[in-house]
């Protein structure tokens, strides 16, 4: 964000050294230290004038998304996810490619922002999604990490008759539910060709799930993830995780 908001003034700056109050930039950054933030820009670029714009509702992505659509967006506008393949922001954002600060950042994760070369968007975080395994109830029966959905759904057996919870996953949490969808479908078909023309075909209206193979599928796929038991949330808490991590505890304890 220093970046963008200290390229946004390149041009703008006194000649003559002088300071010159100018309209403030404003951003929109509810997951930072705002005020810690703000004062690590003001060490280097004492001259900028930056204005938060407050949020505190609960669904950040809707009201970024909205204010997107009615062209009220800030100077500097986060997303919590963008795809150049499926929005167009060309005539609302800045082309970011022509800037040197872009070559901070791993070509691969450019690619992912890149629209024909042009850069609106910039990649802020990693994510990484998968399956962490107890390392001590493996060795304790002498498991072996699966290294297939075959070899999962032997583990299953195992757990069960060991009277082990297989799984203790986030689904019961808002929005996770969703997020496995999506990660099991984009694994096996989204990500593909067929996947991403599907994408488009079915926020134009032209496809739907249920006369999709590839959707299908997947649907299929998450059903038996579920009959495994690797869906399975009634042991935990949405609310606090201090009482998911007793649970948890106590199953270890009681086997």
């Amino acid at each position: 964000m220093a970046c963008i908001a200290a390229t946004g003034l390149t041009g703008c700056g006194n000649t003559d050294g002088t300071s010159k109050k100018h309209e403030a930039i404003t951003f929109m950054a509810p997951y930072l230290d705002v005020d810690s933030f703000i004062e690590e820009v003001h060490k280097t670029y004492p001259e900028i004038e930056l204005e938060v714009v407050p949020y505190s509702g609960a669904n950040t992505t809707v009201y970024l998304n909205t204010i997107l659509e009615e062209n009220d967006l800030p100077d500097i506008c986060t997303l919590s996810l963008y795809d150049p393949e499926l929005q167009d922001l060309s005539d609302r954002m800045l082309d970011l490619s022509g800037y040197a600060f872009t070559d901070n950042y791993v070509e691969s994760r450019l690619k992912e922002v890149s629209d024909d070369g042009a850069i609106y968007m910039l990649p802020s975080a990693y994510n990484c999604f998968g399956i962490t395994y107890n390392k001590t109830l493996l060795e304790k029966h002498g498991w072996t990490l699966p290294q297939s959905f075959r070899e999962l759904e032997q583990l299953a057996k195992e757990a069960e008759k060991a009277g082990v919870q297989l799984c203790l996953p986030q689904i019961q949490y808002p929005g996770y539910g969703f997020q496995y969808l999506c990660n099991i479908a984009d694994t096996g078909f989204l990500s593909s060709l067929d996947g991403r023309q599907w994408r488009k075909d079915y926020l134009s209206g032209k496809a739907n799930v249920s006369d999709t193979e590839g959707m299908m599928d997947s649907m299929e796929y998450i059903r038996k993830w579920k009959e495994l038991g690797m869906l399975e949330g009634s042991n935990s808490d949405p609310i606090d995780d201090a009482v998911t991590d007793s649970i948890a505890r106590k199953e270890k304890t009681n086997e």
